[in-house]
């Protein structure tokens, strides 16, 4: 798409340009609505995720006309960054503070990768972006490392050039103080944005913390509460007016703060809480108790109807504090459904078989007001199909099942980095630091680490990416005072975390949540030496049947119910693993199963398929075949379902029987009128030849009765 500023504007900027005007923030307030008017003509007000992030993504493509370089930041920064009342410093991020700079980052000053380097952006590209990489104190820069955004709860101060900051840090996560939160979040999504999906870097914002490589980066939903508890900063308008001047585009989300929610809002139900008023909130202060619980209490409404607005699986930590400084406490109508815990806001669910509704209480509380607000909660029955089908009911083309295979490596020396074959499986090993200290112990197995080099090993593989894994085991051990994390990933999830004793132990944890895609194993040695012995993994091999989607139903909403099915006399042979010839299709016996539309959803099951693996075979209801046709290859089957309540709807599946095994069938069409019609084209050929040999008795009048009555 072609985008162009009006002349205008491009007058106002090159003369402003020109003379060096002194800008001040009520003028680049101005500036920034005037510019941004036209600049986002083109994106409609109405879009919303992937198309808003698409079209966001094409106006940078199409505006980002200059790109700098790594090296070249220094210029960028002495006008993107400069302090407007101290000529010649740059204002720091995170802090705010003003610092000379000469362009040199040989000394205090260096670039920080707001989406850090590790983590897929490089030194080109979002690795030299100027709306990305700000100036920043080399010991904060250090501090802050590749870790996430997220709020923690930690006495870790963060110092700057020696003096202790507001921001902190815990393993895995950093929180910048409050005044740099929302210009954080903004250019995170700015950088999720332009070299998001929608580009070949593929940079990913997604939900979670400890993400120590890849292309993601955390924590979504707090980011998103950030850039909308605090408002965009004139420093931020400078460095966005500045910046545009350089590359030609501009950071969306400075001059729209509303994108991201537009954007990332309805990711799940942590993000659905944060942008639950798009951004809004009545910011006027109050100390009367009485306007504080009703202003939380109203605020907590917004929020807590948009997540429970739908069935719910999970939920994460709900809110024990209000936004104007109330105290929430929750409880729960049914706990063995859903439980809370108070001291943290920690959400237990255990789902039961079916749909279950739970009322959930918030008491607001706030100088001796109090107030209670409800939400009706439906928790949904998570449907998993974990158990074995029923001998009476098998699979059309059922495959073999996949075999499961134990795959178990033990050391018998140290690990070289790069590319290692360990057993079966190739691994890619790093060490945590390139001098971290690599050793053997023949009681232990391969050490990492020492007590005066400590440092951790990472192996990666993805020979089993595409594997079903059950369950991973690591055999692992501590020097005597040692300290270690060790975590398991399978794709970018985190399996599980555990922090090795001096004891060699296995620990084993099983995928309970199917989790696919590369294994991780990540030692992060801070204290001492670590020890790894083992790797086990359980996994099956072969081609895994996702059964319930070898079976296809139609839906029937008439009065009816009548349907068909088509399937060839191969369909059936390949079905029961035998020669055509050799089948006896005078035996095959054909039906269908109808269950009620509002049963299924009540039971909280998508499908008829899970419904009956779930031996809930009382709530269908059986069939006969009504009537069939065979020419000389196939059988079309035309089925009606009797007994059943002519204003419900109902979910049918076909299926047919042979040799006392039951067979379901998935080629189902609802050409019901076509196939009624060849039947009773049959057996009309069949009584006038009858009639014609003078030996007709009748017996044709029944079903042509009835299916005259369907197709005249």
């Amino acid at each position: 798409m072609k985008r162009k500023y009006s002349f205008l504007i491009s007058f106002i900027l090159i003369i402003g340009a020109f003379f060096a005007i002194p800008i001040h923030t009520d003028s680049y307030y101005e500036s920034k609505e005037v510019i941004a008017a036209d600049y986002y003509s083109e994106i409609g007000d109405s879009l919303t995720g992937t198309t808003l992030r698409k079209e966001l993504y094409d106006l940078m493509m199409d505006t980002h006309k200059t790109y700098t370089t790594y090296s070249g930041l220094s210029e960028a920064y002495k006008t993107a960054d400069a302090d407007p009342d101290k000529p010649g410093n740059v204002l720091l991020c995170y802090t705010g503070t003003s610092r000379e700079f000469n362009g040199s980052f040989s000394g205090s000053i260096n670039r920080e990768h707001v989406w850090p380097n590790s983590k897929g952006v490089g030194k080109e590209g979002p690795g030299a972006d100027a709306h990305h990489l700000r100036p920043c104190d080399s010991q904060l820069n250090s501090t802050r490392g590749n870790n996430d955004f997220d709020e923690v709860n930690t006495s870790n101060y963060a110092k700057e050039n020696g003096v202790v900051t507001q921001n902190k840090y815990s393993s895995g996560a950093f929180e910048p103080q409050d005044s740099a939160k929302g210009e954080i979040a903004r250019i995170i999504f700015y950088v999720g944005m332009h070299y998001g999906p929608d580009s070949s870097y593929n940079l990913t914002i997604v939900d979670k913390t400890g993400l120590s490589s890849g292309t993601q980066i955390g924590k979504l939903s707090t980011l998103l509460k950030w850039n909308n508890l605090y408002p965009v900063t004139a420093a931020e308008i400078r460095r966005n007016e500045a910046v545009q001047k350089i590359q030609g585009n501009r950071n969306p989300f400075i001059d729209h703060p509303e994108y991201a929610c537009k954007i990332w809002g309805q990711e799940n139900e942590n993000t659905k809480v944060a942008c639950a008023d798009n951004g809004s909130s009545d910011d006027t202060p109050t100390t009367d108790p009485k306007d504080v619980v009703e202003k939380d209490a109203s605020k907590l409404l917004k929020t807590y109807n948009a997540v429970f607005s739908s069935p719910i699986t999970t939920l994460n930590n709900l809110s024990l504090m209000g936004t104007n400084g109330s105290k929430i406490s929750w409880s729960s109508s049914d706990t063995n459904i859903l439980s809370v815990d108070n001291t943290n806001g920690k959400v237990t669910i255990k789902q039961k078989d079916k749909n279950q509704t739970i009322t959930l209480t918030a008491t607001i509380t706030y100088q001796g007001e109090t107030k209670n607000v409800t939400f009706d909660v439906t928790i949904k029955h998570n449907v998993k199909f974990n158990g074995a089908v029923s001998n009476v009911y098998k699979p059309l083309g059922d495959d073999s099942p996949a075999q499961e295979v134990n795959y178990s490596y033990t050391f018998g020396s140290a690990a070289s980095a790069g590319k290692v074959k360990l057993g079966d499986l190739t691994w890619n090993h790093t060490k945590q630091s390139s001098s971290s200290y690599s050793g053997w112990s023949d009681t232990k197995g391969f050490q990492m680490g020492s007590a005066n080099n400590p440092g951790g090993s990472t192996f990666v593989t993805s020979d089993l990416a595409d594997k079903t894994i059950k369950s991973i085991s690591v055999e692992a051990s501590v020097a005597s005072n040692g300290k270690t994390t060790a975590s398991i990933y399978i794709g970018n999830n985190l399996l599980n975390s555990f922090s090795p004793t001096t004891t060699s132990t296995k620990y084993t944890y099983q995928n309970t949540n199917d989790y696919k895609g590369d294994i991780k194993i990540e030692f992060k040695v801070t204290q001492k030496a670590a020890y790894i012995k083992n790797i086990s993994i359980v996994y099956l091999d072969g081609k895994v049947k996702e059964i319930e989607n070898t079976y296809s139903s139609i839906s029937l909403q008439n009065t009816s119910l009548r349907f068909g099915m088509t399937f060839t006399k191969q369909h059936i042979a390949s079905t029961l693993g035998i020669d055509a010839n050799d089948v006896n299709y005078s035996s095959i016996e054909l039906g269908v199963i109808a269950v009620k539309e509002n049963l299924l959803l009540t039971y909280g099951y998508e499908n008829l398929f899970i419904l009956m693996a779930s031996n809930y075979n009382s709530l269908a209801i059986k069939s006969p075949l009504f009537a069939y046709y065979e020419n000389n290859d196939s059988y079309s089957v035309s089925l009606l379902v009797h007994n059943v309540d002519i204003y419900e709807s109902y979910r049918a599946i076909c299926f047919f029987t042979y040799n006392n095994t039951t067979y379901y069938c998935n080629d189902v069409v609802t050409s019901y009128l076509e196939i009624a019609e060849k039947n009773f084209e049959k057996y009309t050929l069949l009584k006038n030849q009858a009639i014609s040999n003078g030996n007709y008795n009748n017996e044709y009048e029944d079903i042509l009765a009835s299916l005259e009555s369907i197709v005249l």
